[in-house]
């Protein structure tokens, strides 16, 4: 009988590392997919980020040439707008060279005191200078007119060049800090 117990024993030993066995090798098989399934899901997470940083650095790239391109438009307007600004300046000081010289002739001619060939050409003169004096004053209503309407599409090209700026300061900041420091 001892000997029947100890087969028994053996063998009952031997089941229970044969199922013991089975169990392990069941228990290592089912976490095996879930490890890789966490891989796959870190894969496309990573994925993910990629897809969103590329999206990002597009957009990026696509704001930092519209504020290249405002930049120039804001230049170029600068630069027509100063253009204006010497044009309406020069004819303002032509303005007021016309008008003292129209003064000083009015003046000469109310003092009665020219002798009378000279009066027929002072009087040419001053007729000459009203002329002139119409065509600045025309000139100088155009040129205000361009100032303004040049004045009024710089100002919104400003605008739209803050906004672009803005724009990139929001995708810098949803950017991660670079390691080692910070982003500004």
């Amino acid at each position: 009988m001892t000997f029947r117990l100890i087969v028994g024993a053996v063998l009952a030993t031997g089941i229970a590392v044969a199922v013991s066995g089975a169990v392990l090798a069941q228990n290592a098989a089912s976490s095996l997919p879930p490890a890789r399934d966490e891989l796959v899901a870190e894969i496309r997470a990573l994925r993910a980020d990629l897809a969103q940083a590329m999206s990002a650095n597009i957009r990026a790239q696509l704001l930092v040439g519209r504020l290249q391109l405002q930049e120039q438009r804001m230049t170029a307007l600068g630069a027509q707008l100063a253009g204006v600004q010497q044009a309406l300046d020069a004819a303002e000081r032509e303005r007021v060279d016309q008008a003292d010289r129209l003064a000083d002739l009015q003046n000469a001619l109310s003092t009665g005191q020219i002798p009378a060939v000279e009066e027929q050409a002072i009087r040419q003169e001053t007729a000459r200078i009203k002329t002139d004096l119409s065509r600045v004053d025309v000139q100088l209503q155009a040129l205000r007119t361009d100032a303004a309407d040049l004045s009024g599409r710089l100002t919104a090209e400003q605008g739209r060049w803050i906004e672009f700026n803005n724009r990139l300061d929001d995708i810098e900041r949803w950017l991660p800090a670079p390691a080692g420091g910070t982003v500004r």
